[in-house]
């Protein structure tokens, strides 16, 4: 049987090659043979929504995460962070900065640059303020 580090490369393997249903595939055939991702298979699995920006599943696999007792990491908050401002859910993202900080995740200069590149991009000028306010003081 194979570790979570190799179904981890292969899964990686297919989003870098842009086959996402096949990355999935691989996590589904993974849990069938009992091998329970860690938090890196997570992450990839969540940036692989930011092209389709699919807020919904990425929410969902961030739950299947604490379900299964697996601590997300600031690569975990910031690749959800991108597939929400991707989608223009700002309040959401800012939910997002107090739930990362109630874990004890301080948001880092990619967290706050991945929201302020989107609001410019979206003409949010108001979040684009806020945003840099907040990085101010981190």
């Amino acid at each position: 049987s194979l570790s979570v580090q190799a179904y981890s490369t292969l899964i990686h393997a297919h989003i870098k090659d842009g086959q996402i249903e096949e990355a999935f595939e691989v996590k589904r055939q993974m849990e069938e043979k009992g091998v329970q991702g860690d938090t890196v298979t997570y992450n990839q699995l969540i940036s692989a929504c930011v092209p389709s920006k699919d807020v919904e599943f990425a929410l969902s696999l961030m739950d299947e995460m604490q379900q299964k007792l697996l601590a997300p990491d600031i690569v975990t908050f910031n690749s959800l962070m991108k597939v929400l401002v991707s989608s223009g859910e700002f309040p959401s993202a800012f939910q997002l900065i107090h739930r990362m900080e109630a874990d004890g995740i301080n948001p880092n200069e990619a967290t706050w640059n991945t929201i302020i590149s989107a609001a410019r991009n979206q003409g949010e000028d108001d979040v684009v303020e806020t945003a840099l306010q907040r990085l101010a003081q981190a």
